[in-house]
């Protein structure tokens, strides 16, 4: 897990300066991501990494609606980030019902403001 260490100095009440280490994780984007509708809409192939799903968080995406057979790995690493599984036997197509699921979690997301 990629993760960034920052300092901080903060002063104290008797006026000396502590140093405080954050430790904050680095996120980068999984692969294949692009926005289908900037702000609404991105695609990616499934994120594996706990700084792939912060990639998602960091760039305001709240929901990631997976389509594949098993949820993805990591997948709990950011529970600010809802898991949708709808799951699609892996190389066939999804089913009119679950066409309808997917568009209904999506104009859901969309009518809150969330992406």
């Amino acid at each position: 897990m990629a993760q960034l260490q920052k300092a901080e100095v903060r002063g104290n009440s008797g006026g000396a300066a502590e140093i405080h280490r954050l430790t904050v994780m680095a996120s980068s984007p999984p692969h294949n991501f692009s926005w289908v509708e900037p702000g609404k809409l991105a695609g990616l192939a499934m994120p594996r990494m706990p700084c792939e799903y912060r990639y998602l968080l960091d760039n305001g995406i709240k929901h990631l609606v997976c389509l594949c057979e098993r949820k993805p790995p990591n997948h709990d690493s950011c529970p600010e980030l809802q898991l949708h599984h709808i799951k699609i036997v892996d190389f066939t197509p999804p089913s009119p019902s679950q066409i309808d699921q997917f568009l209904s979690i999506v104009e859901e997301a969309n009518s809150k403001g969330e992406v």
